[in-house]
């Protein structure tokens, strides 16, 4: 679902996001879309089946949308052609109606931050994880996925800047606020 779909305006709507490095979303994405997962969803037809992510990064130079989402859509009501300046209304967005953005690699720590901000709506939340997460992980891990070379994490790093760009922001202020409750925490 996209902000659009939201509607920033209602008051009674808590924003939470969760977001993943740009280059692990993106070769999750493609392997996906190409061999689908080990619960049985996908794969989605691709004009790339068969390859690795390194072999289609050499010979691809746009990444195919349906693989590729721009990070900054995921906070935006009104994306442009222009990444820099969506990622300017992303971070902007973010600090006027997001609670919380979390990055997947810090999903315990988020769970726990989701405890603290809200603890009469997620009581309980960062044990319900602990003990799902490693069932739901196995279960809906992508098959096929290749690590890419460092050659095509060079690449992809560039081709995604922007995202980079959002997602090290992004990154800032969810430890700035980790480490804020830590500090209150005896």
């Amino acid at each position: 679902m996209t902000v659009s779909n939201l509607h920033y305006k209602r008051s009674n709507v808590l924003y939470i996001n969760v977001v993943r490095d740009p280059i692990d979303r993106f070769v999750s994405a493609f392997y996906f879309a190409q061999n689908g997962d080990v619960s049985g969803i996908g794969p989605h037809k691709t004009n790339e089946t068969n390859i690795t992510i390194d072999e289609y990064v050499k010979k691809s130079l746009d990444l195919h949308e349906d693989i590729r989402r721009p990070l900054s859509y995921f906070f935006l009501s009104d994306a442009s052609e222009d990444e820099e300046r969506n990622v300017q209304i992303a971070k902007r967005n973010i600090e006027k109606y997001f609670s919380l953005v979390g990055i997947s690699e810090q999903m315990d720590h988020v769970t726990i931050l989701l405890q603290k901000l809200f603890p009469d709506l997620l009581s309980g939340l960062n044990n319900i994880y602990r003990n799902k997460n490693a069932k739901m992980a196995k279960a809906t891990s992508t098959i096929g996925k290749v690590p890419p070379s460092p050659e095509t994490v060079a690449i992809l790093k560039n081709k995604l800047r922007h995202d980079y760009d959002l997602y090290e922001y992004i990154k800032k202020r969810f430890y700035d606020l980790r480490n804020q409750f830590r500090r209150k925490t005896p």
